[in-house]
């Protein structure tokens, strides 16, 4: 099924309708155009990314689509997948006879996040017995001349590549098809006996085979009867590559999605919904202890923390803490982003400190605006030191309920190294959100520190995912940041935006 799509009506339909489709045959997707969720003003960080042309792409991919971003891959794409329907992952032997071409095709499967397979010792033997001394025998593979006179012999090295254990796709590049106009005419026999073997290997091998030629364009007839026999051809190293991308994606996504169970249903907590009730009432959004409160319930790792309505509670406060360093921060309904109102202190120590920047965290916020009700202000423990990542979620209007993961802290939305993904997730979907970053690397140690604990994210993922369900008065939540570390992970900051429309709560506990 291929389809261009400027919008949708209903998305969270169509998602559904996808997700079954694709489990039988691939769907293709070129979406142009743009949501009304993307223009509108967002009130939170999650909010101002949702919405967005990667938000879309990203919630087809997860139920399957082949989304392709330029208008000239889609009948590629769509013809590759029809004929060829998946491969078993991303691991891609090129077999080629010039080097430049090699090196194109390599640098054009790096960026689109392709690997390429490492043969085996026993593989390499094997091609350097057929091929001259001066030939590349490991990935990508160069016949390096020994193919001029004998163009079958291609078909021999794609045979030999494609019964090792760890390659998942084969890729021809070069000039297969014209080596009888570029050499000799005689060379025309070679090349049809080469297009033979290769239709066999194809027919009774499961890895795709795809061919780029730089003589596509006029269709010799050994290319002709490689495409005759259901074999994509292609003159164009980019569309190739794409069709690679795309069956490695479907191949493996058709494996995680098989058997995948969703974590069970969280019963809302009637304390919770009191909050949220209130919150409706008084046309305010969840106070971020009471945030906090909500995800603790639920069995989200969330420091202590103690709300300060008056100075005279912190005494209490500096007893219960001592002498750790404290983070503080303002309580207020009509003060959203606390930084800007210079409403968050940090590193305070003892009760003469915690009065100091209580003192200046009230009069900053006041000026900021003097019209805001404040309840206090919020004091917790200083988070350890770890790798500052987002948690976001917002209902679209299209997709509704959507969860975002990606790197923290106040520059998210100059970043934009995000992942989306729609709601209920699947532990599949929380593991592949950390995968999708670009700067994954962090997550997995760089510069000497200790790599997170991606399986605890992955849990918290799951969570929030079950707790968004549970809540329907939930609107919008925003965990920024979540220091994730070795050891597990700690919200640090929580808000939660409540539907100013009634809704039925779910029943509690």
């Amino acid at each position: 099924a291929t389809l261009y799509v400027e919008g949708f009506r209903d998305g969270r339909r169509f998602l559904d309708a996808a997700r079954e489709i694709t489990a039988l045959k691939p769907v293709v997707v070129y979406k142009s155009g743009s949501t009304a969720a993307g223009q509108k003003a967002a009130s939170s960080h999650t909010g101002a990314l949702a919405g967005s042309y990667a938000m879309t792409v990203d919630v087809l991919r997860q139920v399957g689509v082949s989304v392709v971003q330029h208008s000239d891959e889609i009948l590629p794409v769509a013809e590759g997948l029809g004929l060829l329907q998946k491969a078993g992952g991303k691991r891609v032997v090129v077999v080629a006879d010039g080097g430049g071409q090699a090196t194109i095709a390599c640098d054009r499967l790096a960026e689109a996040g392709l690997e390429l397979a490492e043969l085996s010792a026993a593989t390499q033997r094997r091609l350097g017995e057929i091929l001259f001394p001066q030939a590349s025998l490991v990935n990508p593979v160069d016949v390096a001349g020994s193919s001029d006179a004998n163009p079958a012999l291609l078909a021999d090295c794609l045979e030999i590549v494609a019964a090792d254990d760890e390659v998942d796709s084969i890729f021809l590049v070069g000039m297969f098809g014209g080596y009888y106009t570029r050499f000799a005419e005689d060379l025309l026999g070679g090349e049809m006996r080469g297009a033979e073997a290769m239709i066999e290997l194809a027919r009774t091998c499961a890895k795709p085979l795809i061919v780029y030629s730089l003589y596509a364009p006029v269709n010799p007839p050994a290319l002709r009867r490689l495409h005759e026999a259901g074999v994509p051809v292609y003159s164009s190293i980019e569309h190739a590559v794409r069709v690679l991308a795309a069956l490695g994606e479907r191949g493996i996504y058709l494996a995680a999605s098989s058997g995948q169970k969703r974590p069970p249903p969280v019963v809302p907590s009637r304390q919770a919904q009191l909050a949220f009730a209130n919150a409706q009432s008084e046309g305010r959004d969840l106070f971020e202890f009471e945030a906090k409160n909500l995800l603790r319930a639920h069995g989200l790792a969330v420091p202590e923390e103690l709300l300060a309505s008056s100075p005279d509670d912190l005494a209490r406060i500096a007893a219960r803490f001592g002498d750790q360093p404290l983070a503080m921060k303002v309580v207020s309904k009509d003060i959203l982003h606390k930084s800007d109102a210079g409403g968050v202190k940090l590193d305070v120590r003892g009760e003469a400190g915690m009065r100091r920047a209580f003192d200046e965290i009230m009069v900053a916020s006041r000026a900021y605006d003097p019209q805001a009700v404040i309840k206090g202000v919020l004091l917790t423990p200083m988070a350890r030191k770890g790798v500052e990542v987002i948690i976001g979620v917002i209902r679209d209007p299209i997709f509704g309920p959507v969860l975002m993961f990606g790197l923290g802290g106040i520059f998210v939305e100059i970043l934009e190294d995000v992942a989306f993904r729609a709601i209920p997730l699947s532990p599949y979907d929380a593991s592949s959100m950390l995968e999708q970053l670009k700067s994954r690397k962090i997550l997995a140690g760089a510069r000497g520190e200790a790599a997170v604990d991606k399986a605890a994210l992955v849990d918290l993922l799951l969570k929030v995912s079950s707790i968004v369900e549970a809540y329907p008065e939930l609107l919008e939540l925003d965990l920024n940041p979540v220091i994730a570390r070795s050891d597990g992970y700690a919200v640090v900051d929580a808000r939660i935006i409540v539907s100013r429309e009634a809704v039925a709560p779910k029943e509690a506990s």
